[in-house]
């Protein structure tokens, strides 16, 4: 028990200290903050056993925030795993862990793929939400050459009304020094 408690507490080190903080970004990165809406609840293919689930599910979005991505869209394809909470849930009825990539494209549509990560965690008094990062992995337009990571918060999948998804952090877009 004092082991698993004691490996609960590094990964949760750990995970903090993976995301962008604006004391870490390069200096020829640029900052980004984005906020996207659902345009509809996820599209869920699931399978059950007891209590867990796995599901495949598609989110599709508008980007809100001004910016590159301004006016966008957000469409998403991810596997995720849901279980009942246990005993290191926060008291959250149910964890969720989802992990699979997003395309975000703009209204020229120039766009980037990225890859996103995320479990379940407490969203301050809001209750719980998705919490985890996105990798920036290749773009076109604009977004050719991009790299770069964002923590990420989203409405969990499988337990949540709610239909958002936003992301903070640092890219970098080599593109826009040929223009």
């Amino acid at each position: 028990m004092v082991k698993t408690l004691l490996l609960f507490f590094i990964i949760l080190l750990y995970q903090n200290s993976v995301y962008a903080d604006e004391s870490t970004i390069p200096e020829d990165a640029k900052v980004v903050n984005i906020e996207a809406i659902y345009d509809q609840a996820p599209i869920i293919v699931q399978n059950d056993l007891g209590e867990d689930t796995i599901a495949v599910a598609t989110i599709r979005g508008r980007i809100l925030t001004d910016g590159y991505l301004k006016s966008g869209t957000v469409d998403c394809r991810v596997v995720g795993y849901a279980a009942p909470g246990r005993i290191f849930s926060c008291g959250f009825a149910q964890v969720e862990y989802v992990d699979g990539y997003c395309i975000f494209k703009n209204t020229e549509d120039e766009g980037l793929v990225a890859k996103l990560s995320c479990s379940t965690a407490a969203n301050g008094i809001k209750g719980a939400s998705c919490q985890g990062k996105l990798d920036f992995l290749s773009g076109s337009g604009t977004f050719a050459g991009i790299s770069g990571t964002a923590k990420l918060n989203m409405a969990q999948i499988f337990s949540s009304d709610e239909k958002f998804l936003s992301f903070s952090g640092f890219w970098k877009l080599p593109a826009l020094l040929l223009r």
